[in-house]
């Protein structure tokens, strides 16, 4: 069996549907499941796990304590976080 390739990112260098999988995974913000590394230079970060890919995502400090409700600034079109909004809205239903 091959193992998972893994993969260190930024979260601001996600692309947009990676955002919208990480957002879905973590509903109530990453405070709870932040984990700091302490590399040269110290940062937050958390795992996530897509479908080929380990993904160890770099938060800023801002996004450590920040709810899913907060990140929407990271989207750039409205629309796409409508859909964003819209996608979790039918997980209700």
């Amino acid at each position: 069996m091959l193992a998972k390739a893994r993969k260190l990112i930024s979260f601001d260098k996600l692309e947009l549907p990676l955002k919208r999988q990480l957002l879905k995974a973590y509903p109530d913000g990453f405070e709870d499941s932040v984990m700091r590394i302490d590399a040269p230079t110290p940062f937050y970060a958390v795992l996530f796990e897509a479908d080929d890919i380990t993904y160890l995502v770099k938060l800023n400090n801002y996004l450590v304590n920040a709810s899913s409700e907060d990140l929407e600034d990271e989207f750039e079109d409205d629309s796409e976080m409508s859909d964003f909004e819209n996608d979790e809205t039918d997980d209700d239903e």
